[in-house]
């Protein structure tokens, strides 16, 4: 369990479990991120597995999903002449697919790191970084 960064979606949760195997894992990450400048909402999700290579190292492989909404102007009407205009509530959103691909080491039996290199729906490039306590 530990904390997780992607691009543009800072904050985030990996929770992982070994399930029936020995030393791999299967894994979900979520993250989240909102840029009030631009009206932005970020979410992301994968949902993947770590293969071991030892016991030390494993590369996770993942796929899922990442969502944006959008917020926009909304006309109002007009006031003495000047037009008013109201942000809309996350109005438009664009969904994409996304992979992911990266290294994740165990360090000490009770830390581990990770990095992954996100492709998202075939145009986009991002990454994750994350750090978290082992059980």
């Amino acid at each position: 369990m530990g904390y997780n960064y992607a691009y543009e979606a800072p904050f985030g949760l990996t929770v992982a479990d070994s399930m029936f195997f020995d030393e791999s894992l299967m894994y979900i990450s979520a993250n989240f991120g909102y840029k009030s400048d631009q009206g932005r909402l970020d979410i992301e999700w994968i949902y993947g597995i770590a293969i071991a290579v030892n016991y030390r190292l494993r590369i996770p492989i993942g796929i899922g999903g990442n969502h944006i909404g959008k917020e926009g102007l909304e006309y109002t009407g007009s006031k003495n002449g000047v037009p008013q205009y109201e942000m809309s509530p996350l109005a438009d959103w664009e969904h994409t697919f996304v992979i992911e691909a990266g290294v994740h080491t165990i360090i000490d039996d009770s830390f581990y790191l990770t990095a992954t290199y996100r492709l998202k729906g075939l145009s986009r490039s991002g990454f994750s970084l994350g750090a978290g306590i082992v059980f």
